[in-house]
């Protein structure tokens, strides 16, 4: 490779070096400098060869022409040594440009290694900050992880102590409900229907005509006390004991009293629930005031028949298989 091709090689290096140094990878810049390294090498081995060939083809044409010249006039020997001194110095010159364009690459490649180490140190220092924040990071994640962990098993006890509150409760709902239903259980086989004839009975006291209280019911057809369901049951509907008498016609400050009604039959009229009572018992509603003491004997009658009579073949066997469910539920819950 001659030096002009080296020197052109050289200066495409210096240009990409110059242009794109700031964008290329380091391993490609370090490739680029040992390349114009190597090219300077040759380039100096290059030089250094031609002037040593130049030097001595000068100097063999330098003796062959004194040796001519010798062989021809000695006498100018003289001037042709001035001469030959004269291209000396001018060698020396050149000698000397030539040492100065040598220190001067050396140099440029002293300060090029250079910069290549010290891009070197901070690529290094870049990559030991970068590794440590990813440790730092990845100590986070770690943590948070951890965390995350911790959180998902605190919840997840919070919530096993919660269903196990609420089965806790709720069992305790289904006892109360179950005592409570027990306790609502009536005392008498028919209570339903003492407590609805108690009803009409009290109902056909009120309509009871004022002139003739109570006196319509001879002392034998006297209904029996209440007991205590039907007295319950007047309590939570607002009416008063069956047993008690009408007292129409007595109002405050003894209004009305010792006043003489005139006669006259008052016709009766019930709401739909009392008229299904009526039909239940198979009893006709009383249409007027002087059908109602033959209603009352009826319902007072039906009132004791209902307390001695026994209960349905059906009641028997629901009271029955209910009473083996509750013995078989107990027995369970003993094994528990």
């Amino acid at each position: 490779m001659s030096a002009e091709e080296i020197d052109r090689h050289i200066d495409d290096i210096d240009e990409r070096l110059s242009s794109e140094g700031h964008t290329m990878s380091l391993k490609a810049e370090k490739d680029l400098v040992k390349q114009r390294t190597e090219l300077n090498k040759q380039k100096r081995e290059s030089a250094a060869s031609g002037r040593s060939r130049d030097a001595l083809e000068s100097k063999k044409r330098a003796a062959e022409a004194e040796l001519d010249s010798l062989r021809a006039a000695i006498t100018a020997a003289k001037e042709k040594s001035s001469e030959a001194h004269g291209r000396l110095i001018a060698f020396d010159v050149v000698v000397n440009e030539a040492k100065t364009a040598r220190d001067a690459e050396r140099s440029g490649s002293d300060d090029t290694r250079g910069r290549v180490r010290e891009l070197a140190q901070l690529n290094n220092k870049a990559y030991a900050e970068l590794k440590a924040l990813q440790d730092a990071h990845y100590g986070q994640l770690k943590k948070a992880y951890a965390f995350r962990d911790w959180d998902r098993k605190r919840r997840d006890a919070e919530r096993q102590a919660r269903y196990k509150s609420e089965e806790a409760d709720y069992a305790d709902r289904e006892q109360r409900a179950e005592a409570e239903a027990e306790e609502m259980k009536p005392d008498h086989a028919w209570a339903t229907e003492l407590v609805e004839l108690d009803m009409l009975a009290a109902y056909l006291r009120d309509a009871l005509p004022a002139a003739e209280p109570a006196a319509a019911v001879t002392a034998a057809d006297a209904p029996p006390a209440v007991p205590s369901t039907a007295a319950a049951a007047f309590a939570g509907l607002g009416l008063s004991d069956p047993t008690v008498t009408s007292t129409r016609g007595k109002g405050r400050k003894g209004r009305g009293r010792g006043k003489a009604k005139p006669s006259k039959t008052r016709e009766l009229s019930f709401d739909l629930a009392t008229l299904a009572m009526f039909g239940k018992f198979k009893l006709d509603a009383p249409l007027s005031e002087g059908e109602v003491a033959e209603t009352l004997a009826k319902v007072v009658a039906l009132h004791a028949e209902y307390e001695t009579k026994p209960p349905k073949e059906g009641k028997k066997k629901a009271a029955a298989e209910k009473k083996e469910e509750e013995e078989e539920a107990a027995a369970e819950d003993k094994a528990e």
